[in-house]
């Protein structure tokens, strides 16, 4: 997963690229695996996050991996909203979930703070790559156009059809923000 591309080199230190890539590899795992308490799937997400923020460039050779995981948990795990009819109102209740607190090794995926993790942490790749490109550290977009797209569609779908309004709301903000990002890679592929 890890790189030694020259441009990830020419911005990083390498203690920085080297905490990134002992860190990222067992927290992609955990975020991957189903048979491990939500709990810690979801710190995995708000670990990988820090790194994000902490350092941008050195998380570039882990970043189409893991965009592609967020949008993939995006689109298994959400939860839609159920209809609403003027009939139906008084008997539609929210999905219930597990309370973490009460049942830390519940392994039950559907949390809503799970898909908001995962929903923030797409939100912040693609802040910061908003800015990388501003900044002109990016002649393209490190993450696949193609992925671009499919974060867009999901993020779009799911801001729209989720049940947890917090969820939406975020995911909505991904959406547009990913509209943005497209927005500025036209331009800069225009110059």
């Amino acid at each position: 997963m890890a790189s030694t591309d020259p441009l990830f080199q020419k911005y990083v230190d390498s203690d920085t690229q080297e905490e990134v890539d002992i860190l990222v590899p067992p927290l992609f795992y955990i975020l991957r695996s189903r048979d491990v308490p939500i709990i810690l799937r979801m710190s995995s997400i708000s670990l990988l996050t820090e790194c994000e923020e902490t350092s941008p460039l050195a998380m570039l050779p882990f970043v189409t991996d893991l965009v592609n995981s967020m949008i993939d948990l995006l689109q298994i795990e959400t939860v839609q909203s159920k209809p609403r009819s003027s009939i139906l109102e008084k008997d539609v209740k929210a999905t219930e979930f597990p309370d973490l607190d009460a049942e830390p090794t519940s392994k039950v995926p559907k949390v809503p703070a799970f898909r908001r993790a995962a929903a923030q942490f797409l939100l912040l790749v693609v802040r910061q790559t908003i800015k990388q490109v501003y900044e002109s550290t990016f002649e393209t977009s490190p993450i696949p156009i193609r992925l671009l797209k499919r974060a867009k569609i999901t993020s779009s779908y799911v801001a729209s059809t989720d049940e947890d309004s917090i969820f939406r709301k975020i995911a909505g903000e991904a959406s547009e923000e990913l509209g943005q990002l497209q927005e500025a890679l036209i331009r800069i592929s225009a110059h």
